[in-house]
């Protein structure tokens, strides 16, 4: 089996545990066998976290998805990429919402988002670094630009996809529509109820 049919293969055993309860119940799974907590699972504590979860998987399919996930080569899964590609890309209510937040960051309209942008957007003079003397206002704002920025192509903007990129690994890890939408309000200041955004 290669490996898209495998991560289908484990979607569909997910899904037939409950939908996004399945994924919580995985997630759960994981979170217990990562002793680390970085959210990095090496092999052993990767097929662990399924065969806890009890995912009918042979040895040669987790070795499968161990080598599908494993990105940079170094023998662990993230686990965000691995819900992020496990969950697939975000559904329309939570793309409606980062559109929203993208044009809110988006000041001038251009599609690419720099400091100038985020300047109007998030204040860094409020950040417990900037207080207390140990980083300037503009180094903050360089630090939360990077978060969004591609690490690919890191050059000091966020593009329309870079910032969806960003928030469709986070929405992998997050299991209610309420709660990631109120979290991107939030986080961007949109300032409106949940309720009022379209679904």
């Amino acid at each position: 089996m290669d490996a898209t049919a495998l991560v289908q293969k484990v979607r569909r055993i997910v899904l037939g545990r409950g939908g996004n309860n399945g994924y919580r119940q995985l997630r759960l799974s994981f979170k217990v066998m990562d002793s680390s907590g970085d959210l990095q699972l090496s092999k052993a504590e990767f097929a662990a976290g399924l065969r806890k979860f009890g995912l009918p998987l042979s040895a040669q399919e987790e070795d499968q998805l161990m080598a599908a996930f494993d990105t940079q080569g170094d023998g662990l899964v993230s686990l965000k990429e691995f819900f992020q590609t496990i969950r697939g890309p975000m559904n329309s209510r939570r793309t409606a919402i980062v559109d929203q937040a993208f044009a809110a960051l988006d000041k001038d309209g251009s599609g690419v988002c720099d400091l100038n942008d985020l300047r109007g957007t998030y204040d860094a003079s409020r950040h417990p670094q900037v207080i207390a003397g140990r980083a300037t206002e503009k180094d903050i704002l360089d630090q939360f630009l990077r978060t969004f920025d591609s690490q690919t192509n890191p050059d000091g903007t966020v593009t329309y996809d870079e910032f969806h990129e960003y928030y469709n690994g986070l929405s992998g890890m997050i299991d209610n529509d309420d709660y990631f939408e109120s979290m991107v309000i939030a986080a961007w200041n949109l300032g409106r109820p949940a309720a009022s955004i379209p679904q």
